[in-house]
Formats: structure tokens, C-alpha cells, sequence
């Protein structure tokens, strides 16, 4: 018997390694919840749409899957609705918001300045947290795909994210399996690690090595036998 999972994408919203990660699970019913470009912005009313999703995909309960962005908004809706989450995947994804004031100040430029005058910045930025350890040809892709997006929706969930923490009263009872990148300078993954040793210890997790926050495809095949035996023990 499978299990259904909803993929839950970064803050651009591209698809990133959810490509990958649902078509190596074809056993498994799936999609990929995509973010309204001009609405549906907080938590709140994200929740509220991918439950939405779900119900229009005959999804009654199901494993959510959520990388970065993606990853605050799946630990959201389990907490909020429990009875609709069977298990949970997360991919690059944090317990507290990473950059608080970084995000604060980006999110302020990307919701008021001229696009034109953000393009250095943002390259400059996403190298230093972000971009750095992939090759030329993928950190092209990644700022074509960004910078073909509005500004202000991203802007809009980078608010959102202020304030996001789920390291006091991690309470969420189903088991998750967290996925990270060794070279991840945005998310200091062996904090997080002693979390879960202390706060989480049924919880598991997979170093991918020499990936950073954006994990390609590639690297993300590594972690694939560990979400298929996480996925065969949701089912046990």
C-alpha cells in the first residue's frame, strides 16, 4: 500500500530537487503545491491552500515533503493539523528562522525597491548563503528561474518567515525524516542535530556530502534509499 506525498517547494517556488525526489517514488501518488504569485502569502493561508490542494487530489492524509521555505511551512501544518499528516520530509529545511535580520532586510528591499537596482545584491547575497558551491551552469539557472519571478510575493514569504521557530515545543508527534547538505552555510545542520538528539530522538537524518543549500538532484539521489525505508516503516 503507498503513501501520498505533497512536495512543498523553496521560496522561488521553482521545483528543484522535488523533481527528482517524486519521480524516483513513482510507486507513490504525489504533486507539488505551488505558491500563488499575489496571494495566499502567510502561514495561515498557505496552510489553509495546501489542505485545499489536498482535498482536490482526494488527499486524505499524506506525508508532506518540504524543502527550505517549504520545509518551515510543512512543520506549520503538521503542528496546526496532525490528524491530516501521516509523516514528514524535510529537505534543507530549519527549526528556527536562519537569518532573522538578514531575511528582515531582504524581504523589506524585495517588497519596496526597483527590481533593476536588486540584481547585484541578490547575486551577491545568494553566493555568500546559497549559490556558492554550485556550478556555474546550475547558479545560472537558479537566479534565471528567480529572477523571472515578481520580487514582491518572495518579499511577502520572507515576512511570513519572521519569527519562525519550532525548537520550543517541537510537538509534533508523526515521525520526520530531516535532509540536509554538508556544505549548507545557511543552516547550521549540526545544531540542528544535537536538537533532535535531545528534543526529537525518534526523528532521522541524512548528511548529504559536499551539497550545500540547494541540493541538486544528483546529491539528492543519495538520500533516496533513506526516504523509501522511511516511507516502507510509515506503512509498517
Amino acid at each position: 500500500m503507498s503513501v501520498k506525498l505533497i512536495y512543498l517547494p523553496g521560496i522561488d517556488g521553482a521545483l528543484g530537487a522535488g523533481e527528482m525526489m517524486l519521480g524516483e517514488l513513482p510507486e507513490h501518488e504525489s504533486f507539488q503545491f505551488s505558491y500563488e504569485r499575489a496571494a495566499t502569502q502567510s502561514f495561515d493561508a498557505l496552510v489553509e491552500a495546501v489542505l485545499q490542494a489536498a482535498d482536490e487530489h482526494g488527499f486524505e492524509r499524506f506525508v508532506v515533503v518540504g524543502e527550505s521555505f517549504g520545509g518551515a511551512l510543512a512543520q506549520t501544518l503538521t503542528q496546526r493539523h496532525p490528524e491530516r499528516v501521516q509523516g514528514v520530509i524535510l529537505v534543507a529545511s530549519f527549526m528556527r528562522h536562519p537569518a532573522p535580520l538578514l531575511g528582515r532586510f531582504i524581504g523589506y528591499m524585495l517588497r519596496k525597491v526597483p527590481r533593476a537596482f536588486l540584481r547585484m545584491p541578490i547575486r551577491v547575497v545568494g553566493t555568500l548563503t546559497m549559490t556558492r558551491d554550485l556550478s556555474p551552469e546550475k547558479r545560472a539557472d537558479f537566479y534565471e528561474s528567480l529572477f523571472a519571478m515578481p520580487f514582491e510575493p518572495i518579499g511577502e514569504r520572507l515576512r511570513t518567515l519572521e519569527g519562525f521557530d519550532v525548537s520550543e515545543g517541537s510537538a509534533w508527534k508523526q515521525p520526520t525524516l530531516w535532509i540536509w547538505g554538508e556544505k549548507d552555510r545557511l543552516i547550521n545542520f549540526k545544531a540542528h542535530r544535537r536538537w533532535l538528539h535531545d528534543c526529537r530522538r525518534d526523528d532521522r537524518w541524512h548528511v548529504i556530502p559536499g551539497a550545500g543549500h540547494l541540493i541538486p538532484r544528483a546529491a539528492l539521489e543519495v538520500a533516496t534509499g533513506d526516504i523509501r525505508d522511511y516511507l516502507h516503516a510509515l506503512q509498517a
